[in-house]
């Protein structure tokens, strides 16, 4: 997989931050976007975000950018070459991803829209 679409996506998220505008046509496997994110406390050092995935795919999981601003989040996946024909379904998984410094106040955005993620309920 190619870290260089979540890097120079985080990089355009951090210099147009608070106002970022969605991806054009999503990122692909490289560059997918982040499910939801669990609540998590100001002192957090680990977030937990659910990332999607289709039934073909051999793995999955997610990118992460930290700022003193923000922490961004993006997914990934990688297909399985032996895998026959496949259905559209979406599935989610759990990936931990540990932190720098403690999130703080700092919001959790998905890379692909640029949205800030809601805590899980």
């Amino acid at each position: 997989m190619d870290t260089a679409p979540f890097e120079e996506r985080a990089d355009a998220i951090a210099a147009s931050w608070p106002r970022p505008e969605p991806l054009a046509g999503g990122g692909g496997p490289d560059l997918l976007p982040v499910q939801g994110v669990d609540s998590v406390e100001p002192d957090a050092t680990v977030l937990t975000v659910s990332v999607g995935y289709g039934a073909c795919d051999a793995d999955y999981g997610a990118w992460l950018r930290e700022t003193a601003e923000l922490v961004i989040v993006g997914g990934w996946t990688v297909s399985d070459p032996a895998a026959g024909p496949c259905t559209e379904e979406l599935l989610t998984g759990v990936r931990v991803l540990g932190l720098e410094s403690e999130l703080g106040g700092r919001p959790v955005v998905d890379a692909v829209s640029g949205a800030v993620l809601p805590p899980a309920r």
